[in-house]
Order: structure tokens, then sequence, then C-alpha cells
């Protein structure tokens, strides 16, 4: 028998959108510190959001690395460049050195 499909209560939604944003705070807190610990609270934030269907707002986008979960600290662990050709903001992982291309006007 399978399990019905329905939306998870606004209330549900309120607490995993806190609790998001408390754990990217956490990543923050700790990024220079210990790396590991704060790519494990990235990993469980970004589990957390794919669980209750939540995304990510422009913001918290530029926090972390899509590919290894790594929280971007300028300089660090991350370059943040401004390209006036593509008219993009780029930023590349340090670690994995995936780059990631926001667009602006």
């Amino acid at each position: 028998m399978m399990a019905s499909r329905r939306r998870k209560p606004k209330w549900q939604l309120e607490i995993a959108k806190l609790h998001i944003n408390e754990l990217l705070d956490l990543a923050e807190n700790v990024a220079l510190k210990d790396e590991y610990l704060a790519r494990r609270y990235v990993e469980h934030a970004r589990r957390v959001a794919k669980k209750f269907n939540i995304r990510f707002t422009r913001e918290q986008k530029l926090k972390f690395c899509r590919k290894c979960n790594t929280y971007f600290v300028s300089g660090k662990t991350a370059i943040y460049r401004v390209n006036p050709l593509t008219k993009s903001l780029e930023v590349r992982c340090l670690r994995c050195g995936y780059v990631r291309r926001y667009r602006y006007k």
C-alpha cells in the first residue's frame, strides 16, 4: 500500500526554514576553524531543504558550493569575481574547482 502524497503542513515548513537558517549560521561561525564540520552543516541543511521541498534564497545559494558542500569564506575556500563581459558574478570553489555564475543586470 502506498503512502499518500500530500503537502506538509505550514508549521512544519516554517520550522524547516528556521532549521536551515540555523544550520547555515552555524556553518558560517565554524567555517574558519573546522571546514569539515561546516561542510556537514551545509549537507544537513540541503537534506532538510530537499525533504521539505524548500528553495534556498539567492543569498543562501551564494554561501556554499553545490558540488562539494563547502561553505564559502572569501579568499580561503572561494574566490568571488565580477566578469563585466558576461555580466555575471563568478564564484570559484577552491576545494573542488567548480565555478558558479550568477547573472546580474
